[in-house]
């Protein structure tokens, strides 16, 4: 008999993608990139999204957090993407703002600088998106300085 996902898994690991067995965090941020390439980072509904992506995210990874009974589960990856969606808030689309964000956001997470690491301490699903929400702020700080260099 197969296990059953509760929806909360569902939702916390962006719809199954948190359960690729090798970098579900890279998947999920370029499974939302369409969001950024479609919309552009200045739409309403791209805002709107980012917005409701960042709270669903800390709804459902507190909850998939205590269903595992483990502090931010590997499975969880909708923090990726909400972060990643905050790497591009208010930027115009084009393919090198694509290129470095997606770099970036990937970067910024997977080295977390010590300010960064440390909000992973906040409880619950605040400390599962935190560190994903302050990667993108800093991606998108300094995606903002190389368009204004290569300009």
């Amino acid at each position: 008999m197969a296990k059953q996902i509760s929806a909360n898994k569902v939702v916390a690991s962006c719809f199954l993608i948190g359960y690729i067995p090798f970098a579900p965090g890279t998947f999920a941020s370029a499974a939302i990139l369409p969001v950024f390439i479609f919309l552009g980072g200045y739409s309403y509904i791209y805002i709107a999204s980012a917005l409701i992506i960042t709270a669903a995210g800390i709804w459902f990874s507190g909850r998939t957090e205590k269903e595992e009974g483990c502090k931010d589960p590997q499975t969880v990856v909708i923090d990726e993407c909400a972060g990643q969606l905050i790497t591009f808030l208010f930027m115009p689309y084009d393919v090198l703002t694509v290129f470095f964000g997606f770099v970036l956001f990937r970067l910024f997470d997977i080295f977390k600088p010590f300010f960064i690491r440390q909000t992973q301490k906040l409880p619950g699903g605040f400390g599962i998106m935190a560190d994903d929400i302050c990667c993108g702020i800093c991606a998108n700080i300094i995606l903002r300085i190389i368009k204004e260099v290569i300009k």
